[in-house]
This record gives structure tokens, sequence and C-alpha cells, in this order.
């Protein structure tokens, strides 16, 4: 009675275990197992195909990595989006600038009415004592509030702050930040290295501090090793001394963190409203003075959540162009498997 109600029990399991497979994916699995037979029967066919599409899938993913680094990823820092990258314009120079001499950056350092921190820094390999003799390590000379402005707290001790970056270093001389991977390397992960004395340039450097691995600095393009204050130049450089060379000298680069509420419009019109004071301030020609007024000088802030790199600024379009083509080419390559 019941068979003859609701059918043959056996025709009804064979419906249920239909309904439990997938043939969406039987039919996919079976269709690259017919593909594979089908490309291995034809191996010339195959070897130009996987050329073709590794060229092409290669050169976009790492001109994307290079973009991505360059252009895409914000530093990794707290409140990125805070940070301006300051320059100034002419109107007799075809680009912006970015670099800015010691007495300049000294005049925009003390400009707390919309910035927090004003923060310049100038990459630089230096010259490591280790116990087989002297070995170049990536660093990098920061001013005092370097730090505070990226708001990163270091792994051990401290970071530097204004009262290192003057002439001849704090009580006990010049301090250093140290990388958690230099940490590793040269004091194996020593807990008692804060305190412990370095010698750069055949001078010594007392560690203040060890940075942690995501930090990177304001240079998404440079992974520096050390830090020093910017007051250390003529001991890193020598015989070389770009801070008493002053105005003449035009070699750091300038990041600041705008304070809170402070949006970029406002902080580049605080900046024009004081570009010809900090000119009169921090040079001291005034014939200099004239020539710049006359082609219209003015600083100005740009978006800094991605740091400053001199990569950015003249490759960005070249970049671009690349990548898009780039994307025709893996475009094309599709295109042409298809064909084939």
């Amino acid at each position: 009675m019941a068979r003859r109600t609701v059918g043959d029990a056996r025709r009804w399991r064979e419906r249920l275990v239909g309904l439990w497979q997938l043939p969406a994916l039987e039919n996919f699995l079976r269709d690259v197992v017919f593909s594979a037979r089908l490309l291995k029967k034809s191996p010339g066919f195959t070897a130009v195909a996987l050329l073709t599409l590794t060229i092409a899938i290669g050169a976009t993913t790492s001109i994307f990595s290079l973009m991505n680094g360059l252009l895409l990823r914000p530093l990794p820092v707290p409140h990125a989006d805070q940070l301006a990258v300051i320059r100034y314009d002419r109107s007799d120079y075809d680009a912006a600038n970015y670099s800015f001499s010691a007495p300049m950056f000294r005049a925009l350092e003390k400009r707390h009415d919309v910035f927090q921190d004003v923060a310049a820094f100038f990459d630089s390999m230096m010259q490591v004592r280790s116990g087989s003799g002297n070995v170049e390590v990536l660093g990098v000379l920061v001013s005092g509030q370097f730090f505070s402005a990226l708001e990163t707290p270091p792994l051990l001790g401290r970071y530097l702050t204004p009262q290192d970056d003057r002439q001849g270093g704090g009580a006990t001389g010049f301090g250093v930040v140290i990388s958690e991977s230099f940490w590793r390397t040269w004091f194996n992960r020593a807990p008692d290295v804060v305190g412990r004395k370095i010698t750069i340039a055949n001078a010594p450097f007392t560690v203040v501090g060890v940075m942690p691995k995501r930090f990177i600095g304001a240079d998404p393009t440079y992974r520096p090793e050390i830090y020093v204050p910017l007051w250390a130049e003529p001991v890193i450089d020598a015989p070389y001394n770009m801070i008493a060379n002053g105005y003449q000298s035009w070699w750091l680069q300038v990041i600041a963190r705008r304070n809170p509420g402070v949006s970029l419009e406002s902080a580049n019109a605080a900046l024009r409203a004081a570009s010809n004071s900090i000119l009169e301030e921090s040079v001291p020609d005034a014939q200099w003075i004239k020539d710049a007024r006359s082609h219209h000088f003015q600083f100005a802030a740009e978006p800094g959540s991605k740091g400053f790199s001199y990569l950015r600024s003249r490759f960005r379009k070249p970049l671009v162009a690349v990548f898009a083509m780039c994307g025709a080419m893996l475009l094309l390559a599709c295109l042409n498997l298809a064909s084939l």
C-alpha cells in the first residue's frame, strides 16, 4: 500500500543522492580533467600558453606591488590621514620642491598654529663599527619631533625628542634609536640594549630605544635600521657639513601632523600667509628673498598619509602608464589563448 502511494524506495533514494551531490562541481572537475588531457596531448601549445600567462601575470603583479607600496598603501602609523608633506612652489620652477635647508626647516618647525608636530628627515648610509670593521647600515637623520609626529611608541626605551636634537646631543652625547631587526642582528635581542654604545662614523652613540618591526619611518621605499638626531649630520657626513652651509644646502624633507580639527585647506592658508615671514627668518640674503618673492615663493601642504618618497614624486605617471600597459598585455594574452 505504501509503495503504491509514495513510489519505489530505491527510486527516491537515487533522487535524494542526486540532490545531495553538486552537479556544477562535478561538471567543473570533468572539464578540468578533459582540459588537462588535451593540454597533455599538445605539449607545444601548453608551453606557449603557460609562458604567455606567466609573463603577463608576473609583469602585472610586479608593477602592481610597486604601485601599492609607492602610491596606494598608507604608512603603518596611527591616524596617518592627519599627516601632511610640506613643499614650496615657485613660478619659475616646473615642479613642486620638497627639499629644505636647515634654517628654513627650523622656522617651519615653530609653526604650531596648525601643526601639532613638524619634522624633518634625511636618508643616509651610515658606517657602523662591528667586530670585523665598519659596516654600511641604512640610517636616517631625524629632527626632534619626528617620532612624535608618527605617533608610534617604541618597543623598548624611548624615542628621540627635541632634547636630543641639539648641538652635541643630550647629557650623554648623541642618542640613537635602532630598529627591531638591528636589535636582533647586532645585539641578539639583549634586554639591556638601552644604554649601550655603538660607534657610528667613528663617534659614540648611546642606544635610547628600539622601534617595533612595523615602524618604517616616513619614506615607504626605505627601511632604516638606525635613527640619529639631525644635529649629528656634521659627524655622520664629515668632512661635509650641510647644517653649517645654512640656507645654501637644500637637503631635508619635511612632514607634519596637523592639529586635531585642522583641515588641509586651513593648513595651506596658514602656510601661504606665513611664507614671507619664514623667508625673512631663515634666509639672510636680501637679494635671494627678493628674487623668491618675485617668483611667488610660497609654502604648501599636501596629503601625507603615504609618507614621502622621491620615487613617487618622480615616477608616479610612468608607473601608472606601465601598469596600464601590463594590464593591456594580460588582456591580449587571454584573448590570444582564447583564439588558440
